[in-house]
């Protein structure tokens, strides 16, 4: 299933059959925040619900994502947190992409 959105606060992804990656455009300065564009997108990707996922915070600190890309943005240099999550490869851009690939 592919997923992919480039719109800013993105809400539900767009199909495309070609493509197996999720991207997402945000704006982290507003009030948008990584974390549920993370759960968005690696849904999207998995085709899970989720409540059915296990949680973020198993895997990093919700908080801390938010802090780093949150206020990395305002650097003006290129910043990017990459994590796997539920089988997938998660990439938070600073530029405000989220880019979810299945892992194989």
């Amino acid at each position: 299933m592919t997923r992919k959105d480039t719109t800013a606060n993105a809400g539900s992804p767009a199909d495309d059959p070609e493509d197996e990656v999720y991207t997402a455009r945000h704006d982290w300065t507003a009030s948008d925040v990584p974390t549920p564009a993370i759960v968005r997108g690696v849904a999207a990707v998995t085709g899970t619900d989720p409540m059915e996922m296990r949680p973020l915070y198993d895997v990093l600190d919700p908080e801390a994502v938010n802090q780093f890309v949150t206020h990395a943005s305002g650097r003006g240099r290129p910043t990017r947190l990459s994590f796997r999550f539920e089988d997938c490869a998660v990439a938070v851009h600073a530029d405000g992409r989220v880019v979810v690939t299945p892992c194989e």
